[in-house]
């Protein structure tokens, strides 16, 4: 049986951007409350309320829809406004403070709790990393996404962590679609993961009453320029550029993982990520 025809009616959906949408779109139940128009744009009830206001709000979403479980896809994704120092707050805030309620508010009610954290958790710049290893605070970003799975009960919660995210729908954040917009092109090894595939991880890793830690990726270590140039992007020798000069360049700490999907497999096998790539440029749509 296909796994994404696993009952998802007793699973709840908080936020409805890029990653959020893709749940929505296979069928899963989501709630916000408001639907936003820019999917930068973070919900400023979950912003802004406190614990008590949080629970009430949770607890009447719950006396409407029955669920056992919640997949968390409200985030603050934004390297470049998480840099920003006057950003702080309200980063930690929803990335860190918000997953820590939520952990303790499904645990109270006996809800599983799925948390999209992140693969950027890691810096090594050779081999690949496992759930195991060790995590470097080298951005605000990472920071806040560290705070978010301390908040975490690993023998209760599943913490997932996918990287470079894209997809065969047309949107800012999907990887395809900001190629177009690069002026040069990294040539180191990464883990890239297609929004698709993110859900079908979750359906498969659920079905299995999986919890703890998961690196979530498509299969195979490529670079972004061979990524690119799989669906027709050409580069001159003179935009391809090192990490170092990308971080001189950019004023961001963008770091390059390959992630290790051994844990993942043991219950769902990945496409490869070039093969996924291509479908997805393939099948782009708005």
């Amino acid at each position: 049986m296909d796994i994404l025809q696993v009952e998802n009616n007793n699973v709840l959906v908080l936020g409805d951007g890029f990653l959020g949408s893709e749940f929505i779109r296979r069928g899963y139940k989501f709630h916000t409350t408001r639907k936003r128009e820019n999917v930068n744009d973070i919900d400023t009830f979950y912003l802004n309320a406190d614990s008590d206001l949080l629970s009430v709000h949770l607890e009447r979403i719950f006396n409407k829809i029955h669920f056992t479980t919640i997949i968390n896809c409200i985030g603050i994704a934004n390297t470049r406004y998480c840099e920003k120092r006057e950003n702080f707050h309200e980063i930690i805030r929803i990335n860190g403070d918000f997953v820590d309620f939520l952990s303790r508010w499904c645990k109270e009610i006996g809800v599983k709790l799925v948390q999209v954290s992140s693969g950027c958790l890691f810096a090594r710049q050779t081999g690949t990393v496992s759930e195991t290893d060790f995590i470097e605070a080298h951005c605000n970003y990472v920071v806040s996404k560290w705070v978010g799975e301390m908040g975490c009960d690993l023998e209760r919660d599943l913490i997932i962590r996918p990287r470079l995210y894209f997809s065969d729908v047309e949107n800012k954040l999907n990887l395809i679609c900001k190629l177009p917009k690069f002026k040069t092109i990294l040539n180191e090894f990464n883990s890239v993961t297609s929004t698709r595939t993110i859900v079908e991880a979750v359906t498969a890793l659920l079905k299995h009453n999986q919890v703890g830690v998961f690196n979530v990726a498509n299969d195979g270590a490529y670079t972004i320029k061979q990524l690119s140039e799989a669906i027709g992007y050409k580069w001159n020798k003179d935009q391809v550029v090192t990490q170092a000069e990308l971080h001189k360049s950019q004023g961001l700490y963008l770091v390059n993982n390959v992630l290790d999907l051994s844990k993942l497999k043991q219950f769902y096998t990945p496409r490869d990520a070039i093969e996924e790539f291509k479908w997805c440029k393939e099948h782009l749509h708005v």
